[in-house]
């Protein structure tokens, strides 16, 4: 995993990604509204655990939120929005579109291809475990792909599936977690007789 704190610009994503061994890489994108976002990617162990699971065969960038001076200033705050801005016009997402796990390659004619999670960040262990789920599950579709089709844009198509799949499942668990919920209030509000 990189810490591309100087490293935001299209043009030298494009050139680490295709140094790469697999042509694809991933970009944890959040804005300062995603507080567990950001102390995940603080915290040395959940970052170590991360790039253990993605490994060395593809990289993930995310700008982590490190102060040094143990305060935050409003400097701190301009550069950070200045950092968000760049990445979201890099990979031409909105701010709705955040927190979320980004899948992305430039195909043969330069353009760029991507597929987004959208990061389940409403506690730090609901975004610690939907990080780890995603980087697991791109991680095993990566291991699966021959050596010899790793720098094709197959590897985006196999990717992608495996993204879709993945954001398919957490919104039926999310609407099955709401209906629970529903019901069990609705049993609560229902006269006993």
């Amino acid at each position: 995993m990189f810490d591309i704190r100087e490293y935001i610009e299209g043009e030298i994503l494009f050139e680490i990604a295709k140094e790469s061994p697999v042509r694809l890489c991933g970009f944890i994108v959040y804005s300062r509204k995603h507080p567990h976002v950001a102390k995940v990617l603080r915290d040395e162990d959940y970052w170590r655990e991360l790039d253990a699971i993605s490994g060395v065969n593809w990289p993930i960038f995310a700008i982590r939120p490190v102060s040094p001076k143990g305060y935050y200033t409003r400097k701190d705050a301009m550069t950070d929005e200045a950092n968000e801005n760049a990445v979201r016009a890099c990979l031409e997402m909105e701010d709705s579109e955040l927190p979320s796990f980004v899948c992305f390659i430039w195909d043969d004619q330069g353009n760029l291809k991507k597929i987004s999670h959208k990061i389940d960040a409403r506690t730090l262990e609901t975004t610690h475990m939907d990080l780890r789920n995603i980087v697991t599950r791109v991680a095993d579709a990566i291991n699966a792909i021959k050596p010899e089709y790793a720098q094709s844009e197959n590897v985006f198509r196999n990717v992608k599936e495996t993204v879709k799949a993945y954001n398919t499942q957490t919104r039926f668990m999310s609407i099955a977690e709401s209906a629970s919920w529903l019901l069990d209030m609705l049993g609560k509000l229902m006269p006993r007789t």
